[in-house]
């Protein structure tokens, strides 16, 4: 679960410029004499080495022929990073996007809300963290959206009301900062601000159908989109609009898609509209052609109570603590306070963190199965990684980072006050195959 190293550069930072420099000057060979191999001006040459242009690969050829080189060592390889960190300072030069909305229900084709995703390079993740401004939104304009399948929202600034459909009812929970609320996403719901203002949230999402990056991904950072729909009445309902979703979601015709199921087109047709029932058959054959678990065709008829659970702020410092397995038994190093403790069998597992005041050699890098995502509230956290010789990244307020937790690692409070029991307080959200009986001990 990587972050390529290329994906973090333009085209300047690949340095092919300089590898062309390079090995022409350990040669040495001038630009008039490379150039003339080349059959190229000089001025062409010392742009390709300056990076001001970027040469195509026959070109890449031609200069890898001339310095009697292989071409592949003007191209560099991309190194595989197991952590990405998303700086606050990022937010001042980089604009928020909103998200394309699809559906059968009446409403805008554009999210009202937009969002910086805070972990796109990030390759297989199971949860996207985003940091959200949460816009106003009068009444006569509210709508609903719903995708897959859990979500946690913390409120960072401003004031919050987060609309949710129920199977039974709608339900309305007012957020405060320093509130949560940890929900179904793939029932319908509405975050909006209340006092005139955007707020600012950190929200991260998870799917039930595994990461949440493949290229048929709804969740994914790069424009994919929500869906906009209401309740649906039962369980067939629900299935023969979502079968209709994903087949337009993916550009695939209607005859096309039935020819790939053995089917008519026009049966299609009425099972899409809701005129006749899919039967356990389809749904199998669409779960694998589409690469949805079954469930997902029919989750939000299926969801049990309760469909939400919101923590406050001022009673987080009061939470029951946990503690987190030591890699090397050397005793607690973190505070940790759950914030979803009323959402049963969630598929994250979101904290309060504070960092104690200990020194590395009372700690240890810790490893474990999973992801996890930390963003900064307060003080500065110093990361260390046992990766590629060991490296060492600060974290400020307002930074985050997403990382491989598998990769040996440690996280530890920065504080220039001596006398501070804790050295930072951070959100943490972890993801685990193994749930929290295997990240935390009692």
């Amino acid at each position: 679960m990587p972050v390529f190293s290329s994906h973090l550069l333009d085209y300047e930072g690949l340095g092919v410029g300089n590898r062309i420099r390079d090995e022409r000057r350990r040669k040495g060979l001038t630009l008039r004499q490379v150039s003339a191999r080349m059959a190229v001006s000089q001025a062409t040459l010392s742009n390709i080495e300056t990076d001001k242009v970027a040469p195509d690969l026959a070109e890449l050829a031609r200069v890898a022929q001339a310095l009697e080189i292989p071409v592949a060592t003007l191209l560099p390889r991309s190194r595989m990073l197991h952590y990405f960190i998303k700086r606050a300072t990022d937010f001042e030069t980089q604009s928020p996007v909103k998200r394309e909305l699809v559906g059968p229900e009446p409403g805008p084709s554009v999210h009202h809300n937009s969002a910086w995703p805070l972990a796109d390079p990030f390759v297989g993740k199971h949860m996207e963290p985003v940091r959200a401004q949460v816009w106003p939104l009068p009444d006569n304009d509210l709508h609903f959206i719903a995708h897959d399948h859990e979500e946690f929202m913390f409120v960072l600034h401003g004031e919050v009301e987060t609309i949710l459909k129920t199977n039974e009812e709608l339900t309305t929970e007012h957020l405060a900062p320093g509130d949560c609320i940890y929900f179904r996403s793939n029932l319908p719901h509405c975050h909006r601000s209340t006092n005139g203002l955007p707020a600012e949230t950190i929200n991260v999402m998870y799917s039930l159908r595994g990461p949440t990056d493949p290229d048929d991904g709804e969740l994914d950072s790069f424009g994919r989109s929500f869906y906009r729909r209401g309740i649906y009445a039962d369980a067939a309902r629900e299935a023969s609009e979502k079968i209709g979703l994903l087949r337009r979601s993916h550009g695939i015709g209607l005859a096309a898609l039935a020819r790939e199921l053995g089917m008519g087109s026009r049966l299609l047709a009425r099972i899409e509209s809701g005129e006749r029932a899919p039967n356990v058959d389809l749904l199998v054959r669409l779960a694998r052609r589409f690469r949805r678990p079954i469930e997902y065709f029919f989750a939000t008829t299926l969801e049990s109570q309760p469909y939400y659970f919101v923590q406050r702020a001022n009673a987080i410092k009061e939470l029951p603590l946990q503690y987190q397995r030591s890699a090397v038994g050397q005793g607690n190093t973190h505070l940790f306070r759950p914030l979803a403790s009323g959402f049963p069998e969630g598929g994250m597992h979101p904290y309060y963190v504070q960092l104690m005041t200990l020194p590395l050699d009372a700690m240890g890098l810790d490893t474990h199965h999973g992801q996890e995502f930390i963003h900064v509230l307060e003080g500065e956290v110093r990361y260390l990684t046992g990766a590629d010789g060991g490296q060492v990244e600060l974290l400020r307020p307002g930074d985050s980072i997403f990382l491989d937790s598998s990769v040996p690692h440690l996280l530890q409070g920065n504080s220039q006050n001596p006398f501070a029991a804790t050295r930072a307080e951070v959100l943490e959200v972890f993801w685990s195959p193994l749930g929290t009986d295997y990240l935390f001990r009692n």
